[in-house]
């Protein structure tokens, strides 16, 4: 027969009362060893005595069990956890209440006390008004959270993205959204330069909300130019090129002075040429090529020199982004759920005036994007946003329209531009 590991309780452990930090890191290991032990070995209770168990420790009958784990998609560890939370978060709350909850995918934490309280009188007595009265307040809460917007016409090609760096491309659609709101005749046929954006002191392309407010603040203030025409099999080719040298530079196997080093080289001067009409001395390219990543050599041979000129927000369109300020929301997994994340993503096009968003996704794989328009549905009642991608790669369906609740909560962190507030 297979052992059965109890959890302690809070009150099992000998610690003061002052001593919280350390009870949650032991309840938080606690949970990790299960999950393991459930993962990797024979040592959790199975199906019948967990249910057992269950039914003895909360006084509930077998049916009222089972009707809520039938609902259940997750394992028994998790059953248990989830059961747990609810009760020691609502201490009002009845365990029965605890597996209505479960069966009718009710969370509790989206809901008000009163509106927890109706839901369960009616469960209570009509079980179907009970899935009606649910349906219907989660599309009244939905429909008041879903703020309406569209800059699809701000945004009317996809753009390809060169290099892993989506928050860049995404930032300067924002920006090119606030030139198209002050020149709608120049809004068609410009793209602004993403690279133009990075930071050359920062070792990794990536950013997270912190850094996209810090690059979008340095753009409102300096400007940012026009996008260099690329070739995809161009950048790329000359990617994989120099992170070969970079590896082999740090492994002493080769130098400056080696055939290959001196053909790439050559490679990027006739690239220089072909695009920007520029010539570069072999120093100047050798000089370059002590950035530690592809970005940042790309950035100070392609972008730095050309874009110290002619730069939107300067030059052209001196003090376009002058009324303008940056406004992000930090939405961390786990702290906050879904009519939270939807009510921030909300304030955020209200705070915006209805200019497009920058999310960053975490899944299914780390990535930035834009929410170019927001509509509720009146005829699936879903909040529905419109998403707006740069990737070439035909795999990625994020292009159109998709139901809020399909994506909320996989967004890390959300950045817009909004109307300055002058004091």
């Amino acid at each position: 027969m297979a052992t059965f590991i109890e959890i302690p309780s809070f009150s099992m452990l000998s610690f003061s009362d002052t001593d919280k930090l350390k009870k949650i890191k032991l309840m938080f290991l606690l949970i990790s060893i299960i999950f393991f032990l459930c993962s990797h070995c024979s040592l959790c209770i199975s199906s019948e005595e967990f249910k057992i168990i269950v039914m003895e420790k909360y006084n509930i009958t077998e049916d009222q069990f089972e009707s809520a784990r039938r609902t259940f998609s997750g394992g028994e560890a998790q059953f248990l956890l989830l059961v747990n939370k609810y009760k020691t978060q609502f201490s009002n709350i009845t365990f029965e209440q605890v597996l209505l909850a479960i069966k009718y995918k009710f969370k509790l934490e989206d809901f008000s006390r009163e509106e927890r309280e109706n839901f369960f009188n009616l469960v209570k007595n009509n079980p179907t008004d009970a899935e009606l009265f649910l349906k219907e307040l989660n599309q009244k809460k939905v429909s008041a959270k879903c703020f309406e917007f569209d800059n699809r016409a701000y945004h009317p090609k996809t753009r390809e993205q060169k290099g892993g760096i989506c928050w860049a491309y995404t930032s300067t659609d924002l920006l090119k959204e606030e030139i198209c709101r002050r020149d709608r005749e120049k809004c068609s046929d410009i793209n602004l330069e993403p690279y133009d954006l990075i930071d050359p002191e920062k070792e990794t392309p990536g950013a997270d909300i912190k850094h996209v407010e810090k690059y979008l603040n340095m753009a409102l203030q300096n400007g940012v130019c026009l996008e260099v025409a690329k070739d995809d099999l161009m950048i790329e080719n000359l990617r994989e090129k120099y992170n070969w040298i970079q590896k082999c530079s740090r492994s002493s196997s080769i130098d400056n002075s080696t055939v290959k080093v001196n053909s790439f080289i050559e490679e990027i001067r006739e690239v220089l040429i072909k695009y920007l009409k520029k010539e570069l001395s072999k120093e100047e390219i050798k000089s370059a090529m002590g950035e530690k990543i592809f970005e940042t050599f790309y950035k100070r041979i392609f972008v730095d020199e050309r874009c110290k000129k002619n730069r939107y927000g300067k030059n052209i369109l001196a003090g376009v982004f002058s009324n303008v300020a940056v406004k992000t929301e930090k939405l961390v997994s786990g702290n906050s759920f879904f009519y939270d994340r939807l009510d921030k993503l909300s304030t955020l096009a209200l705070a915006s005036d209805g200019r497009s968003i920058g999310i960053n996704i975490s899944k299914p794989y780390p990535h930035s994007i834009l929410i170019v328009a927001m509509r509720y549905n009146r005829d699936s009642k879903k909040c529905e946003v419109f998403l707006r991608n740069h990737r070439a790669n035909p795999q990625d369906d994020f292009q159109g329209w998709h139901d809020i609740a399909d994506i909320v909560e996989n967004i890390a962190g959300a950045f817009t531009l909004t109307r300055k507030i002058v004091n």
